[in-house]
């Protein structure tokens, strides 16, 4: 059990550390997406596994990949933790977070996404006090995963995604199937654009 610990706390260095635009704000974002992946686990249901967590500013985020049983998530420039951050700042760091925060409760990797994981991640950063697809500019295919996510959770409930991983999976393991035992009602165009491939 020690011995677990200590790999988790000694996880590999970032392979992206070299290279331009790269700043590790792991320790500065700690608090706050601890807090961020107990209220995901609230609204989405329990992660799938525990994994080391780091948190970096880079000219290729926002976006979260997994290296080495670490998840990293990938903040835009200059997102990142600051002093004194305007309402505006902390508000963008808060919503980048969140959304990446759902990537990183539903590890599946090699899996191909979903839009309704990727609708789920931007409704949980919308429930927290980021962006709607809209506001923040997102391609359609995010305004439209968002709005597919949010008909599904308001048609039937907030409970209805953690219910569709009951028993615990991945968002992008969660089936039509599924959704149609789960949810005998939901009209079969809803079905069809909750489980498209990203």
């Amino acid at each position: 059990m020690k011995d677990q610990a200590i790999k988790l706390l000694n996880y590999p260095s970032d392979p992206k550390a070299a290279e331009p635009g790269w700043k590790n704000v792991t320790d500065e974002c700690r608090a706050l997406s601890n807090d961020l992946m107990h209220d995901a686990e609230e609204l989405l249901g329990l992660r799938t596994r525990f994994v080391a967590l780091r948190v970096t500013e880079f000219n290729q985020g926002p976006r979260t990949c997994f290296n080495d049983a670490v998840a990293y998530i990938r903040l835009g420039p200059g997102v990142g933790p600051r002093p004194n951050p305007t309402p505006d700042q902390a508000r963008q760091l808060k919503h980048q977070l969140a959304f990446e925060m759902v990537h990183v409760l539903s590890v599946f990797p090699g899996a191909p996404l979903t839009a309704l994981e990727k609708g789920a991640a931007a409704y949980f950063a919308v429930q927290v006090g980021g962006y709607t697809p809209q506001e923040s500019g997102a391609p359609q295919q995010y305004v439209e995963a968002y709005a597919a996510v949010a008909e599904l959770l308001d048609e039937y409930d907030n409970d209805a995604i953690k219910n569709l991983r009951n028993p615990l999976c991945s968002l992008n393991r969660i089936t039509a199937a599924s959704i149609r035992l789960g949810y005998p009602n939901c009209p079969e165009d809803l079905i069809a654009r909750l489980t498209s491939e990203w």
